[in-house]
């Protein structure tokens, strides 16, 4: 049995610590006929779920040595969980998250590392991976496996449709329109965080023992 969700957090209770967080919410794509195609995801690139640490090439800091990112299934600080000296996956992938919080995409431009069964879409013939991120995180529904635990498997997300403009500098407009949109929705909910708690420190006394 399926389970389709049509937001990235509805199977959790910890909203993600991203610019996906809700503010945008996921709706159903309607591309003008013959500007758009529609393929599942797999038919346009490789799907492949990540396997476990190899902790022989791993290094919590940033070194000259261990220089490449190694993404988890996490959502705060984009999925970074540590570095390593040799990458498996090339640039220009995007990683959705599998678990926890699920399919919150992220485009990676650089090679990396993932861990943790998060997915990797790699290989992207016919959309840009930017766009792919975008047209993700706000359009895409998720099937999910059935089971005590929600979780996105990679057989589950190839059949997926994704909808794009045939040209890819259309494709990239539209991801770079959407990324702006959400630097001011981010940078406007930071803004009212701030003004909140000037607010809250003038109505409440801050002498209290």
């Amino acid at each position: 049995m399926e389970i389709f969700a049509t937001s990235p957090n509805r199977f959790t209770s910890h909203a993600p610590a991203s610019r996906n967080s809700g503010k945008r919410r996921r709706g159903v794509v309607s591309p003008s006929a013959g500007a758009w195609e529609v393929k599942r995801l797999g038919e346009v690139a490789d799907v492949v779920a990540a396997g476990d640490l190899n902790v022989d090439d791993y290094s919590t800091e940033r070194t000259d040595k261990y220089i490449f990112p190694i993404y988890s299934n996490s959502v705060a600080k984009k999925g970074l969980y540590g570095f390593c000296a040799t990458p498996k996956y090339k640039e220009n992938s995007v990683t959705v998250t599998a678990r926890g919080t699920l399919g919150v995409a992220f485009h990676r431009n650089c090679n990396f590392a993932a861990i943790g069964r998060l997915l990797v879409i790699s290989n992207l013939n016919v959309v840009n991976p930017y766009f792919l991120q975008e047209i993700w995180n706000h359009s895409v529904q998720l099937p999910l496996e059935d089971g005590g635990i929600p979780q996105l498997t990679a057989v589950k997300a190839k059949p997926a449709k994704v909808a794009f403009p045939r040209n890819t500098h259309e494709q990239q407009k539209i991801a770079h329109c959407l990324s702006s949109l959400d630097e001011v929705i981010g940078l406007e909910a930071h803004k009212l965080d701030a003004l909140k708690k000037g607010l809250m420190q003038q109505l409440f006394p801050q002498d209290v023992a």
